[in-house]
């Protein structure tokens, strides 16, 4: 969640050019907005994809995350990708981050290997963790 909070709320924000408000095209001056809905959509995607697609892996999904997360620092810095492009890198950045939620969730209430009378303090604990992430994302960024 920290790697998907940092990039959905901060790095969206300052991938631009520091004059983008003042910009005579509609789609850069609101292109947080605009970000910020493609990134909502991702995760509407991909936690609505679970009857579909079960992931079990979640450990590759953070990695691609990571490797999500440092691509938009370089973005954010250098600024070498416009807002047209940033569109589906930010649907990507929502679809990991809704198919992590989602299988995570899932793999908790089904995994064999948790006893029964664990898994209520298991999903309270990822929960924990997922705000805590929320949280250090947000002082991060």
């Amino acid at each position: 969640y920290f790697f998907e909070y940092v990039i959905s709320t901060a790095a969206a924000d300052k991938a631009q050019e520091p004059d983008y408000k003042d910009s005579k095209k509609w789609e850069v001056r609101h292109a947080y907005e605009i970000l910020s809905f493609c990134y909502q959509f991702g995760v509407l995607l991909s936690r609505s994809s679970l009857a579909l697609v079960k992931i079990s892996k979640i450990e590759f999904l953070t990695f691609v995350q990571g490797v999500n997360f440092a691509l938009w620092l370089l973005i954010d810095r250098y600024k070498f990708v416009d807002v047209y492009w940033q569109v589906p890198l930010m649907i990507f950045v929502g679809l990991l981050g809704g198919a992590m939620y989602v299988n995570v969730f899932y793999l908790l209430l089904h995994d064999a290997t948790i006893p029964e009378e664990d898994r209520e303090l298991c999903v309270n604990l990822t929960a924990l963790a997922i705000t805590a992430g929320i949280t250090l994302a947000c002082v991060f960024g």
